[in-house]
């Protein structure tokens, strides 16, 4: 390949020179080595989706080590799923609750989030009320509520994922409180993963729903959320429109958001790594933060 090429070029080639599950001559061998280092290059380049698989497993031993620069980005999701793996060392999982607890924002929020995963052992104990829960943790008396400090220590920190957390961890038992995380989400500038993002905004809709809010400002969510193939969206837009809320009746624009509504294409499921797909459809750019827009060396940009 070209040393012009894109991250995304790069990434792409390594993924389709990645062989079937099942093949596994010393030949498949050599082009899963091949494939594996355009993918690390285009990581190196901060492209995410290579990140991510490289997060996932794909790097292997230093798989951990990926999650963590994943979580640095604002997507802690691989990091938990490597501490509670028990695969890895658990000095690499010990390094983690060492940085949450000298004010690193990702770490403070994979470490409310492990609290609150409510996992047990075969015994039924939760995990997290035992001393060196899974390998890092201090053992709390209710971690549920130890979780929540430390999501709010990070919400404290400026990380727009913890803020996202809250609002959807307070938003039936507290929803004017969850509904000021959901605005503070959107409104926030800090890390957030374009998914995280599409969340938010759903979250804030429905938040908003249930507080009666202007419908002006529901319909532009449920807008945006349409437009990224959401089908309660259309949904909700379509009874908007069949009962004249916001406007006369329109029974053509209520059709147009039933079944058949147009989305965004799914992208192709990849072959070549079972139970993947190669991500390419982009989000709309209403939905996207700063940080979303470009990642440093990435060829995804909204």
């Amino acid at each position: 390949m070209s040393s012009s090429a894109t991250p995304g070029e790069r990434y792409r080639e390594g993924l389709a020179l990645l062989p079937n599950w099942n093949e596994q001559g010393e030949e498949d061998d050599a082009r899963y080595q091949r494939g594996l280092a355009l993918i690390t290059e285009a990581a190196e380049a901060g492209h995410l989706d290579a990140i991510k698989d490289l997060a996932d497993g794909m790097a292997r031993e230093a798989s951990f080590e990926w999650s963590v620069k994943l979580a640095a980005l604002g997507d802690v999701g691989p990091l938990l799923s490597n501490i509670t793996s028990g695969d890895y060392p658990d000095e690499q999982s010990r390094a983690v609750f060492a940085a949450a607890r000298s004010g690193v924002p990702w770490a403070q929020l994979a470490v409310g989030r492990l609290y609150r995963m409510g996992m047990r052992d075969r015994g039924g104990v939760l995990i997290a009320t035992r001393d060196d829960a899974f390998g890092c943790l201090p053992g709390a008396a209710d971690p549920q509520a130890e979780g929540f400090a430390w999501l709010k220590r990070a919400h404290a920190a400026g990380w727009t994922a913890a803020t996202l957390w809250l609002a959807d961890t307070l938003r039936h038992e507290e929803p004017v409180r969850a509904l000021e995380y959901a605005r503070a989400t959107l409104a926030g500038s800090g890390p957030l993963m374009p998914s995280e993002r599409v969340r938010a905004c759903k979250v804030l809709a429905e938040l908003l729903d249930e507080s009666d809010a202007p419908l002006a400002e529901r319909v532009t969510l449920y807008t945006r959320l349409a437009e990224e193939g959401d089908a309660d969206a259309h949904v909700w837009l379509g009874d908007r429109c069949r009962l004249g809320e916001g406007g006369a009746v329109d029974l053509a624009a209520a059709r147009a958001h039933g079944p058949g509504a147009p989305v965004p294409a799914l992208p192709p499921a990849d072959a070549r790594v079972p139970g993947r797909a190669a991500r390419t459809v982009d989000l709309h750019p209403l939905l996207a933060g700063p940080d979303d827009r470009h990642l440093p060396g990435s060829d995804r940009h909204l």
